[in-house]
């Protein structure tokens, strides 16, 4: 039993004070001290003479009672009290060179005094001890001195090491152009050394790069002269080249630190049609299995001047790491957990929700014995992943889902039994960790077809789940398969109604109402997530509506639907008679109307254009920062009377030309893509009779 060491000093008090009444002290009325209790302590048989450096503590019955809890004493009761003797062999660890240890009675054991016999007396020399053989006694060599173990010497003991505390730092180093160091030796520090010169801004002079060196590089003085795929308009960039004599693997890695940067991969230097990866981060990675032998160039640029990182590792091509590609995935236990490294993982395949991605990937495959919920995570502290759950491996067009997140996390109801394939891509390099749960198979919700529809209602806001539901309706907006599950209101009179769909941890589902579901010329409005979505009509006609809310994952959101009176949105308009040029905005004005070519949720603005003889009409936006829809109605409620619709004629601006129409009342409207395309316009309409 171990007792701390204040409560075995007390005990000792205890004992030198009976040890005193023992002696007759007590018989002295005298209040000189004699010393007698000294003299018994020093004297008597109380205490063993051969405790040497033991430790005497507490009273005790059995040597079970003494454990101090230091490993290497000796506990025993020895007369009634305690005794705590060091023992150095048992800390010895059986290395010669770094001496005898020894135990200390309170703190077990600790160092001894290292063998010291190797010294020379050379400071020139690095003196070490040799383990010898059991028996033996230890050899010594002496080493040139290489204190920072970058195997070159001192230079002041006849070497060429110019820095002996910094590995960094030799003659066949880097010269880091901004640590105030002579790196490589050559008498130069820091910009003043030629190595630090802007001399690699070009296709022209780059920078020669040696393998599994780091170097601190820069762009300042540099220019923006070497094109690359992902930036086409940067300020600054620079050129590295590296040198393969034989079919090799490759990474190139590239540390902006707190700078955005751009990073290119080229066969051919400024030729982006000979790109074998272009991609942009504070910390950029590609990693290229099988390169052939030849010369290769590095496109690295940014919006400002920057000091970064740049590093290029090659090994002997070798066979596809595990999970690099549908030859050889990953097999994971369900439920279970894997983790992962992007870093030297091939760009083999491209999933539907980032086929333009062309970044690391890794596939996973998993069995499935009975129908089950999967809930799959994905996380890493940098990199955030891309997300595909397939049937087929090698066959996007499988996917059950595909998203990204950071983390990811999505749940898929009632998966069939059956083998999956889970590929994880990103545009990062770094490491990642995949969760897969599973749980008894959701039922589809009842409102998973519209002879289902759950009645929403006016005024209200319901909350929904998607998990195992169907895809089973399409819609205009989008040919992306989804699962949808539909609500409905009735209105028995025209009147202004509002919908609005907001979307839960990450959820980004579409919003249809439709009059007839599975018919996509019946649909009044379809609209992507707007984080959250507003579908709005100042009249909208009496019937049935069905709302349906479509996505290609599961999740929960929530719905509301406001109904108000009614204003006619094709009252009061402003008239057009003549040419001429008209300004206006579409902020604050509502989503009445959308034609043929677009303007579903996007706020619109109408014109009641006016001819009074046979003419020929073109209208065109001139100035407009956002994405502009124009069309012309002969009715301006109905969409069917459409004579014209223009979405992108040039850049963002919109133009028809209706051609010859007869005198009457026509409908000219300004309109959004989708909801969040709105704002300031010009209008210009020429009338030629």
């Amino acid at each position: 039993m171990a007792v701390q060491a204040g409560s075995r000093w007390l005990a000792r008090i205890a004992l030198l004070a009976a040890l005193a009444v023992a002696s007759g002290c007590g018989d002295d009325d005298s209040t000189t001290d004699t010393g007698g209790d000294v003299d018994v302590v020093e004297t008597g048989d109380q205490e063993p003479d051969d405790a040497g450096d033991a430790e005497w503590g507490w009273e005790c019955e059995a040597d079970l009672d003494c454990d101090d809890g230091i490993e290497c004493t000796v506990d025993v009761c020895d007369r009634g009290l305690c005794r705590n003797t060091p023992d150095d062999n048992l800390c010895q660890d059986d290395q010669v060179c770094n001496g005898r240890e020894i135990c200390y009675a309170r703190d077990g054991c600790g160092p001894g005094e290292p063998y010291r016999d190797c010294d020379d007396g050379n400071p020139c020399t690095m003196d070490r001890c040799v383990e010898p053989l059991p028996g033996y006694v230890p050899d010594c060599l002496h080493l040139d001195l290489d204190r920072d173990g970058d195997t070159y010497v001192d230079l002041h003991c006849g070497g060429d090491d110019c820095n002996d505390i910094d590995p960094l730092s030799n003659p066949n180093a880097l010269e880091r152009c901004f640590d105030t160091f002579d790196n490589d030796c050559d008498g130069f520090t820091d910009r003043l050394d030629p190595v630090c010169q802007m001399d690699f801004d070009n296709c022209a002079s780059p920078r020669e790069l040696p393998f599994g060196v780091e170097w601190e590089a820069f762009t300042e003085g540099a220019t923006a002269d070497v094109p690359s795929s992902c930036d086409g308009s940067s300020y600054v960039d620079v050129v590295f080249s590296f040198t393969l004599t034989e079919a090799s693997d490759v990474l190139v890695s590239v540390d902006g630190g707190d700078h955005y940067v751009y990073v290119a991969l080229q066969r051919e230097c400024g030729n982006t049609a000979t790109e074998l990866r272009c991609g942009s981060d504070f910390q950029v990675s590609s990693y290229q299995r099988g390169l052939e032998a030849g010369t290769y160039y590095v496109v690295v640029s940014s919006w400002e001047t920057v000091t970064f990182l740049i590093r290029v590792d090659a090994w002997p091509a070798g066979p596809p790491a595990e999970g690099d590609g549908c030859d050889d995935p990953i097999e994971l236990t369900v439920p279970g957990r894997a983790t992962g490294d992007l870093t030297r993982m091939g760009d083999d395949f491209s999933i539907r929700c980032a086929s333009w991605l062309r970044g690391a990937d890794t596939v996973y495959s998993f069995e499935l014995t009975e129908p089950s919920d999967v809930t799959i995570d994905v996380a890493s502290a940098r990199v955030t992943p891309y997300v595909a759950l397939q049937t087929d491996c090698d066959d996007a067009a499988t996917a059950l889902l595909c998203d990204y997140g950071w983390p990811f996390h999505q749940t898929i109801g009632a998966l069939p039994a059956g083998t999956y394939y889970l590929w994880v891509e990103s545009s990062d390099a770094g490491t990642y960790s995949v969760d897969i749960t599973t749980a008894p198979p959701s039922p589809p919700p009842v409102n998973d077809q519209c002879t289902g529809a759950i009645e929403l209602p006016a005024g209200g806001r319901l909350t929904g789940n998607l998990l195992a539901s169907g895809d089973d309706y399409g819609m205009s907006c989008s040919s992306t398969p989804m699962k949808e599950i539909a609500y409905v209101f009735t209105l028995a009179e025209p009147k202004a109604v509002t919908l609005s769909l907001s979307g839960n941890y990450g959820l980004a589902p579409y919003l249809v109402v439709t009059t007839e579901c599975g018919n996509t010329a019946a649909e009044v409005a379809c609209q992507w997530y707007e984080y959250p979505t507003l579908v709005e009509w100042r009249m909208l006609d009496a019937g049935t509506y069905y709302v349906l809310v479509e996505s290609a994952e599961e999740g929960t959101f929530s719905l509301g639907l406001e109904v108000a009176d009614p204003s006619d949105p094709c009252a009061g308009l402003e008239r057009i008679e003549t040419s001429g040029t008209w300004s206006g905005t579409t902020v604050g004005t509502f989503d009445d109307g959308r034609g043929s070519c677009g303007g579903s949720g996007g706020p619109d603005l109408a014109y009641e254009l006016v001819l009074a003889e046979e003419a020929a009409v073109v209208a065109e936006i001139t100035a407009a920062t956002w994405d502009t829809v124009l069309y012309l109605r002969s009715d301006c409620g109905d969409p069917a009377t459409e004579l014209a619709c223009n979405d992108d004629y040039s850049g963002l601006r919109s133009r028809i030309d209706a051609g010859r129409l007869a005198a009457g009342t026509y409908y000219l409207f300004v309109d959004g893509l989708y909801s969040g395309a709105w704002g300031d316009y010009t209008l210009r309409v020429t009338i030629t009779p």
